[in-house]
């Protein structure tokens, strides 16, 4: 039977550039088990979770309670043209 060597990181020798992941989605999950350990990981991805879920649930009420059908038209109606204006730009980035 072959051994496998396994070397473990330590996330204080790792340069800050390189030690986390900043890109959103599914891609980061593994560099924050890393640094986080499965512990850690684990709590994180139930805190999240729940920030997720109570956020999404408010921009269902507020949808609701103004009888606005899309994400845009919400913006509009609760922060005014202006701001629309900026998340769209903030949101949309052209390249």
């Amino acid at each position: 039977m072959q051994s496998i060597a396994v070397k473990t990181l330590n996330p204080s020798t790792i340069p800050l550039e390189t030690s986390y992941d900043t890109r959103a989605g599914i891609m980061a999950l593994p560099n924050a088990f890393r640094v986080l350990g499965v512990l850690g990981g684990c709590l994180a991805l139930v805190v999240m979770h729940g920030v997720t879920h109570i956020t999404l649930n408010f921009i269902l009420r507020a949808t609701a309670a103004s009888g606005t059908k899309t994400f845009a038209a919400l913006t509009r109606h609760y922060l005014g043209p202006t701001w629309k204006f900026l998340l769209q730009v903030t949101l949309n980035p052209k390249p």
